[in-house]
């Protein structure tokens, strides 16, 4: 049941606003040398947890019992919940079959609120929401109430994160709801309580008993305790808030050493602490979390906190180029003063000099950059393709499926269909926004290179046109004419007439991809 509430915490960062006290520079060294240590055996931790999933899984296929294989597979889906959330659907989808061949109405909606729960982590909210919105929750008995409920209350927070602010209200409401039947259903005073019961005083407005009954679960959990480990996520995010950037490191370091020690690759706090890190210059252990954040998000399958990850990954080499300007702005002053001021030459000869190590540094700072800014395109654009590909494929299946006479599929492919389209042009967007942050000047250095009677039509800001965007591909390093067609949704012959007409509208011919892959 725990595992539904982790990522509520992203839509939980966005409103939190009271404030967490500071603390000191040691406090925040003892958590980030404990994170650093933690990290260097993560494998150890994730091949640990591997372990225990095989055995259970292993148990569920070797028992003969109907009821005994219902409550393996819902534990299963509960451990795949925080490590492959494809893997925790089927599990929890075999389980709610065979709830379903015992008659077992209750505890085939129970088993069911946890799949949809783990469809809207896999990219589908609408189509989740409105199939959990339409489950006949009076067949539900006792004993099954706190764990639909749970797994409601994660699905609707959790979509409040992607809705637009006015579907974000009518969402936050219901999963509001749905936290409070939960409490209905759980005994008071225990560390799952007071962690949703936190949520829901925040979600009320009062802070002061939020944040109390959030402390509370840290003082009273395990060290490796989950909810320890979402009760410091939800102080991080409300550090944040307020500023407190100090506090948030400790919080949401703490967050994610539980994480990584329990094998967990579903979370959100890696990808705080990268933010934080990164405004405080930690550039090092900032791109660290950011790395961690995008591959948890890859192995899960978690396609919608790939994207936020994938969103702020150009602001490390944006930090690396504000740091290059500043230390311009410090040679351009001290030349000044070279100038006007004989008598300390010799003093800014010591300087200058001093400072053009310091830009020398600051250059090979954005070439590593830059060397990183490429890796997260790559995997950036191979997470989106392949799960482009995954949907398209779905769809396939499902048309045959119609013509075969199984109508009941039908609401699956128009969803497939809507969410392959959804999914495309998200890629479309944040590919280009991400491009575009990275190189500004690309549109106007392409154009350069054309001849001046030949030159292509300027995209609206923050977007790229067909031929830029195949441009874009190559610069980033696809040179690869089929690997290009299938990020583009178009065909190997396409791709080729498309290169062969901006070769042909190019100064030098011959060079013009070359030049590209200059800018």
């Amino acid at each position: 049941m725990r595992i539904f509430f982790t990522l509520i915490l992203t839509w939980f960062c966005s409103l939190a606003s009271f404030t967490v006290a500071a603390r000191g520079s040691d406090d925040i060294d003892k958590a980030l040398s404990n994170l650093d240590k933690v990290t260097v055996r993560r494998q150890f931790f994730t091949d640990r947890r591997k372990q225990v999933d095989d055995s259970i899984c292993r148990n569920f296929y070797s028992e003969t019992d109907t009821m005994k294989r219902i409550l393996l597979a819902e534990r299963i889906g509960y451990r795949f919940a925080q490590t492959n959330i494809d893997s925790a659907e089927h599990y929890f989808k075999a389980g709610r079959d065979l709830a379903d061949k015992i008659g077992d109405t209750s505890l085939r909606l129970r088993l069911e609120a946890h799949r949809l729960s783990m469809l809207g982590l896999g990219a589908d909210l609408y189509g989740a929401a409105k199939k959990f919105n339409d489950l006949d929750t009076t067949l539900l008995k006792d004993r099954d109430k706190q764990e639909f409920y749970s797994a409601g209350a994660r699905l609707f927070l959790s979509f409040g994160s992607f809705a637009t602010p006015e579907e974000s209200s009518q969402f936050r409401e219901s999963g509001r709801m749905c936290a409070l039947r939960y409490l209905k259903q759980t005994a008071p005073d225990t560390p799952p309580y007071n962690y949703v019961e936190g949520l829901v005083a925040f979600l009320d407005d009062r802070k002061a008993k939020a944040k109390a009954l959030l402390s509370d679960v840290i003082e009273n959990t395990a060290e490796e305790d989950m909810y320890r480990a979402f009760a410091e996520e939800a102080l991080g995010a409300i550090a944040i808030s307020e500023n407190d950037y100090d506090n948030a490191a400790i919080h949401l370091a703490n967050a994610v050493a539980i994480d990584i020690k329990n094998g967990v690759a579903i979370d959100n706090a890696a990808r705080l602490l990268a933010s934080t890190l990164m405004r405080d210059g930690d550039f090092k252990r900032a791109d660290a979390m950011l790395e961690l954040a995008l591959d948890n998000a890859i192995a899960a399958g978690d396609r919608l906190r790939f994207t936020q990850a994938a969103r702020i990954s150009p602001s490390v080499t944006d930090s690396y180029r504000r740091s290059g300007a500043w230390f311009k702005t410090l040679l351009t002053i001290f030349a000044a003063l070279y100038i006007i001021s004989l008598a300390a030459i010799a003093y800014l000869w010591y300087t200058l000099r001093k400072n053009r190590k310091n830009a020398e540094l600051v250059q090979q700072k954005i070439k590593a950059a830059d060397d990183l800014r490429m890796n997260y395109f790559n995997k950036f654009l191979t997470m989106c393709t392949v799960y482009i590909e995954k949907l398209e494929d779905y769809k396939k299946i499902t048309h045959r499926k119609l013509k075969a006479g199984q109508t009941e599929e039908l609401l699956k492919m128009v969803k497939s269909g809507e969410m392959v389209q959804q999914q495309t042009d998200t890629f479309y967007s944040i590919f280009d926004s991400a491009f575009i942050q990275a190189y500004p000047t690309f549109v106007k250095e392409v154009n350069r290179l054309m001849q001046p009677d030949k030159m292509l039509e300027i995209p609206p800001a923050d977007c790229l046109s067909t031929d830029f965007r195949l441009l874009a591909f190559m610069r980033i390093g696809f040179d690869d004419s089929a690997q290009i067609a299938r990020f583009m949704g178009l065909s190997v012959n396409t791709i080729y007439t498309y290169r062969n007409r901006l070769r042909s509208r190019a100064i030098d011919r011959d060079s013009f991809e070359s030049d590209v892959m200059n800018i």
